[in-house]
């Protein structure tokens, strides 16, 4: 997606993260996120166009404060939430970037790597849970005895991008597909 965060600053709010979009305007950004409530700029001057001054006091350059959202979080957000956000978000970004020239293959690459990447932390999650069960498992019985090959953990994992790839194939396409124009629109 290639964004960063302010996850290395010393002292953070909890529940409030910034994120800086590459060769994203925020503002656009912002517009594009419909019924997502975000903010591009500081919360005490939230009148002011320009670049966050607390992002710029912080060493973000002009730049990745002018292409930023702030985030937050309280304590009735699902976990649906946060995942329905990021879908908005990177939904968001990969349109805003192909109404700015964005070639396709870039799109559809970008994509791709995206669902091969959720779908192998999806596998990873998916072989940890089965891991932990099968030993909770055994030990209330005395009798099973649970060993991990590594070589299905390897399969699993590669089985998992795999499926991640050949169903990211269809929507990639699509999206590398669409007209700028329409592709702002979407919601």
């Amino acid at each position: 997606l290639d964004a960063w965060f302010d996850t290395g600053l010393p002292f953070r709010l909890p529940g409030n993260l910034n994120v800086s979009f590459g060769n994203v305007d925020g503002e656009a950004l912002l517009l594009a996120m419909g019924n997502l409530a975000v903010s591009s700029g500081a919360a005490c001057t939230s009148t002011d166009p320009g670049p966050s001054h607390v992002l710029r006091a912080l060493g973000l350059s002009e730049g990745a404060a002018c292409s930023s959202l702030r985030f937050g979080l309280g304590r009735f957000n699902t976990e649906a939430d946060v995942d329905a956000a990021a879908e908005r978000v990177i939904e968001a970004v990969r349109d805003l970037r192909k109404a700015v020239g964005a070639k396709r293959a870039d799109i559809l690459w970008q994509f791709l790597t995206e669902a091969v990447i959720l779908s192998g932390i999806g596998g990873l999650i998916g072989l940890l849970l089965g891991v932990i069960g099968a030993f909770a498992i055994s030990s209330l019985s005395e009798t099973l005895d649970v060993s991990v090959a590594w070589n299905s953990v390897v399969l699993a994992i590669v089985f998992s991008a795999a499926v991640g790839l050949f169903f990211g194939i269809f929507p990639a396409r699509r999206a590398a597909s669409l007209n700028p124009i329409d592709a702002l629109r979407y919601e």
